[in-house]
C-alpha cells in the first residue's frame, strides 16, 4: 500500500494515528530521561503537546472531507504505510538506559520523518486546501526538528 493509493480521508486517518504515536513517543522519552534532566523532560513534554495540538486541526480537516465510495486500506494497510514513513516510531526501543543524547537522537528522527511525511502528502495533494494544510504541519514539524538541532535544549 502506498500513500498515492489512499483517499484524502484515509490520509487524514493516517495523520491522526501518526500524531498520536509521535506524542506517545515523546511522552515515553520524557518519562525515561534521568530525573535531574528537567529541561529536556519539559521540552519532550512540549513536543508531545504540540503533536496533540495538530489533532484538532486534523479533525477539522476530516470534518470537511467526505468519505470516499471505496476505502483503499484497512488498519493493517495503514500500519504498513506508517512503518514505511515512520520507521523510528515502529522500531522497538531496544535495551539500556535512556540518556540525553539518545533521547534527542530519537526525537530528531521522529520529527524529521514527520516533516518528510507531511511534505510528501502536500506534494501529492490534489487540491490547494489539502496542500496548504499538509504544508503547514510539515513546517511545524520542521521547526521542531530545528529546535532539536540546537544544543541548548
Amino acid at each position: 500500500m502506498k500513500l498515492t493509493d489512499l483517499s484524502l480521508k484515509e490520509k487524514l486517518l493516517l495523520c491522526r494515528y501518526a500524531e498520536v504515536e509521535c506524542a506517545r513517543k515523546f511522552r515515553h522519552l520524557a518519562a525515561e530521561l534521568p530525573p535531574d534532566d528537567q529541561k529536556l523532560t519539559r521540552f519532550m513534554e512540549r513536543l508531545a503537546a504540540e503533536e496533540e495540538g495538530h489533532l484538532a486541526a486534523i479533525r477539522r480537516m476530516e470534518e470537511m472531507t467526505p468519505w470516499p465510495h471505496v476505502l483503499h486500506t484497512d488498519e493493517t494497510g495503514l500500519r504498513a504505510v506508517m512503518k514505511e514513513h515512520f520507521p523510528t516510531l515502529c522500531r522497538p526501543r531496544g535495551g539500556g538506559p535512556m540518556d540525553r543524547e539518545r533521547a534527542v537522537d530519537v526525537a530528531r528522527s521522529v520529527e524529521r520523518e514527520s516533516s518528510e511525511f507531511y511534505r510528501t502528502l502536500a506534494m501529492e495533494a490534489k487540491d490547494q486546501t489539502a496542500r496548504d494544510f499538509f504544508e503547514k504541519i510539515a513546517e511545524d514539524e520542521s521547526g521542531h526538528f530545528q529546535k532539536l538541532l540546537k544544543t541548548e535544549i
